[in-house]
């Protein structure tokens, strides 16, 4: 996106997906804003629903949601750089209304977002030569819509408490993580019905810095310990991983998909027989439920290019011919996963290329995808992780 007065880009999600759940709660939210403007006790105030995205669960989970989808960030992030906290966010009636409300804001924000019923987002600068008026433009200024601020994290999200880092980091969160170690060395309890407050506080300290310092090596060592197998190709599955993702890279794959790709057979050798599901559970809070089911049912596809030869069943995929999902798991199969036992292909470097692609997948916020919503499971499990922060 362009900030200042050359306005924003102007790009789409996931249709199929996400935009009726955008709907569904826009007009939830529309409702709350019309009964509230009703209301002899609220003032006809678009802020009247300013505080939605900080709820856990129903209408306003789907507000913050929004704030989390990487391809909004994206566009953020080239504005304002790699470190992004979300300090403003609100529903409104259109995007002017919008832009309208906010501008007592728009002095404190680096970036403004706009995110309407059809799934469509803007993003654009602000302050400076930027307006915000600026960063609505080309929004759909008909209907209704949620609208962010952000900021640069690193520089400015220490200084409101109600900042929320959604991108990146501010390069202090260890040693904000080391003040609340030091209350206690280690939780104390030896059931943990025991805990107490403090327990847990230091318990969620030591492990929200382990995460960050060390899951995207653990998972990356799970694709290492591949290299220099024989399972009696010509690539090990090493080789055969890296040249998976380096043929959906060429092909111009967005950074999900490309870490899909080299992570799909990390759990081969550990669990033969349902190998597909580690990698798809591995990577379920932080891609899409498309990229999920593909994972998870890629084994089963893969095997119609050659059960035939050695006693199997190659058409087990049909099982699932009906499937909206089918397309997208046989395609990956035909490119990606068995046109990949080249041993002359040349390959990218893990290390250069493949892994700041599975960091940044892995430092997504967990469950971000609307369509986690729709699955109790992953609801269930997004409405715990809250209690880790």
């Amino acid at each position: 996106p362009s900030g200042g007065g050359g306005g924003p880009a102007v790009e789409v999600l996931d249709v199929e997906e996400e935009v009726p759940i955008y709907r569904a709660t826009l007009t939830v939210l529309a409702d709350r804003l019309a009964e509230a403007q009703r209301s002899a006790e609220c003032a006809p105030k678009v802020r009247a629903l300013r505080g939605a995205h900080r709820g856990a669960t129903g209408p306003g989970n789907v507000v913050k949601k929004c704030a989390y989808h990487p391809a909004l960030l994206d566009a953020v992030e080239g504005v304002l750089g790699p470190n992004i906290a979300l300090v403003g966010a609100f529903f409104a009636p259109d995007a002017r209304a919008a832009a309208a409300e906010a501008r007592g804001d728009a002095e404190s924000w680096g970036a403004a977002g706009w995110i309407d019923a059809d799934g469509r987002f803007a993003c654009g600068a602000l302050g400076g030569a930027g307006t915000l008026e600026a960063a609505f433009e080309g929004a759909d200024t008909d209907g209704p819509g949620v609208c962010f601020g952000f900021v640069d994290a690193a520089a400015t999200a220490s200084d409101d408490k109600d900042a929320r880092v959604v991108r990146g980091v501010t390069g202090r969160e260890d040693e904000a993580d080391e003040r609340v170690r030091k209350r206690l060395t280690i939780a104390q309890y030896s059931r943990m019905e025991e805990g107490t407050v403090d327990d847990l506080s230091v318990q969620c300290a030591i492990f929200n810095m382990d995460k960050r310092r060390n899951q995207a090596d653990r998972v990356l060592g799970l694709l290492r310990q591949l290299r220099g197998i024989d399972v009696g190709t010509r690539c090990d599955l090493y080789q055969h991983s890296l040249q998976s993702a380096a043929l959906a890279l060429a092909d111009g794959r967005d950074e999900e998909y490309v870490v899909c790709a080299l992570l799909h057979d990390i759990g081969e050798l550990l669990c033969p027989n349902a190998h597909g599901e580690l990698p798809a559970s591995l990577l379920r809070p932080y891609v899409s439920p498309k990229s999920w089911w593909v994972l998870a049912h890629h084994e089963i596809f893969q095997g119609y290019y050659y059960l035939d030869k050695c006693g199997g069943d190659k058409h087990a995929r049909e099982r699932f011919r009906y499937h909206k999902y089918f397309g997208a798991c046989e395609e990956f199969c035909y490119k990606y996963d068995q046109a990949a036992f080249d041993p002359e292909y040349e390959l990218p470097d893990l290390d250069e290329v493949f892994a700041p692609m599975v960091r940044r997948v892995l430092a997504r916020e967990p469950y971000w995808h609307l369509g986690h919503l729709d699955t109790p499971t992953c609801e269930a499990k997004d409405a715990i992780a809250q209690g880790y922060e």
